[in-house]
């Protein structure tokens, strides 16, 4: 601790512009952090589950269903029977949906036996308006895909599981907006799911992050009551998260809903070694206190830094993935 102690006051410019070197370099990867906010991934590729999913899939494919729901009072009104139309179509043409891939009124079939027939939403469209639900009521083959009110159907479009996650649910977005009215609309699948996911990520970092931070300022001006005092904590905690998620970034890990919660955690945990630091500093005076300073602090804060490493690193015993990775880069 001593030689430390001495090369960081012999070359304290050296010491400040390397840090801001390092932090530029994580930065570059903290640029490239994506997300990864579904199942994939979550245990290791020799769990079983993981092999019986792959065989699964090789067996059957890899799409995923994403229902979507038209509700009226007026379902079976030549309008909205002809917006239904238009909507299967418009969900075939999405990325990832393989094709004869969307199933619905206006693709299922009268004679489930002759692809030939008519659909079952022509076979309504062409009857007259009181004998519709009664043409309903012996077609089988809507079960599951009508509600008992006729009010409601169903259209269950097969994504693969490989699709880009948000071009797909943009596209099923503006498919939405743009159908929904009178009718409601109302979508549901893994794939819009894991982008509302994504976009509550980024929507509460951006929020409580800087929350967070401005908060602890606020804290340690009020107690030390001069501003330089806060900036050292405040550099401390912009590395730790610069560099632990330029970190993941480089490595290519990708950020998931437990690690999400790390920027927070490094806010909290990294602003204390830094008030341990100003608190020392303002006791001690002289030219030589910075030496004093590591010298009197520089072994405690580092062992109290290892104890809490060991303490993230025992999440190592768990197998999901996600718990795994707070645990390393926390």
């Amino acid at each position: 601790m001593e030689r430390l102690s001495t090369l960081i006051t012999r070359h304290p410019k050296g010491i400040i512009a390397a840090w801001i070197v390092l932090t530029l370099g994580f930065a570059s990867g903290a640029l490239r952090l994506t997300s990864r906010n579904n199942y994939d991934g979550e245990l290791p590729l020799t769990d079983p589950t993981v092999a019986e999913q792959k065989q699964f899939e090789e067996a059957f494919g890899d799409e995923q269903t994403m229902l979507v729901a038209v509700k009226s009072p007026d379902l079976l009104s030549d309008r909205t029977l002809d917006k239904i139309e238009r909507l299967t179509s418009d969900l075939s043409q999405i990325t990832g949906v393989p094709e004869a891939g969307v199933t619905g009124l206006a693709t299922i079939t009268i004679d489930p036996w002759d692809p030939n027939t008519s659909t079952v939403l022509q076979a309504v469209r062409q009857s007259a308006s009181d004998q519709r639900h009664a043409l309903l009521d012996r077609l089988p083959q809507t079960a599951g895909f009508l509600s008992d009110d006729r009010t409601s159907t169903l259209i269950a479009a097969q994504v693969s599981r490989t699709a880009p996650q948000s071009e797909v649910a943009a596209r099923v977005e503006a498919l939405r907006a743009s159908y929904a009215g009178p009718e409601q609309i109302y979508v549901i699948g893994d794939h819009t799911v894991a982008q509302a996911i994504d976009e509550g990520i980024e929507s509460d970092l951006g929020m409580l992050l800087p929350l967070a931070f401005v908060l602890i300022l606020a804290v340690l001006w009020f107690c030390f009551g001069r501003v330089q005092s806060a900036l050292l904590p405040a550099c401390v905690m912009i590395g730790s998260i610069v560099w632990t998620l330029g970190l993941m970034g480089h490595l290519g890990v990708p950020l998931n809903v437990v690690t999400s919660t790390l920027p927070i955690l490094l806010v909290a945990v990294a602003s204390s070694y830094g008030i341990h630091v100003v608190r020392q500093q303002s006791v001690l005076s002289g030219k030589d206190r910075t030496r004093q300073l590591l010298k009197d602090l520089g072994r405690p804060v580092l062992l109290t830094g290892m104890t809490s490493a060991a303490g993230a690193l025992s999440l190592l015993v768990f197998e999901v993935q996600s718990i795994r990775e707070f645990g390393i880069f926390a």
